[in-house]
């Protein structure tokens, strides 16, 4: 099973419900074959991902708007080169103003 950006919170849970329901004794016959979870560009807690800064927004926030073509791959390239490693630096806050 595989997700990215918020599959970080469902897929390790799907998986968890998952194996959980291949343990019961009356599920022996409808087993679900799970072979293992990978997620990229985790978001691993819900806080994490949606806690706004002082503007508001969360880092998640502008990758959502560029998936959803709000930013051109320009922007968003110039965006990741300010924001991806420090979202409070000042050339970070300077981009979203």
């Amino acid at each position: 099973m595989t997700g990215e950006s918020y599959a970080g919170i469902y897929v390790p849970y799907l998986a968890y419900e998952i194996i959980k329901f291949n343990k019961l004794p009356s599920t022996k016959d409808k087993r679900i074959k799970l072979k293992g979870i990978m997620v990229g560009n985790a978001c691993t807690h819900p806080k994490d991902c949606y806690e706004g800064t002082a503007d508001g927004n969360s880092i998640f926030f502008y990758e959502f708007l560029y998936k959803h073509a709000y930013f051109s791959d320009k922007e968003y390239m110039r965006f990741q080169g300010a924001c991806g490693i420090a979202f409070q630096s000042a050339e970070c806050i300077k981009m979203r103003a």
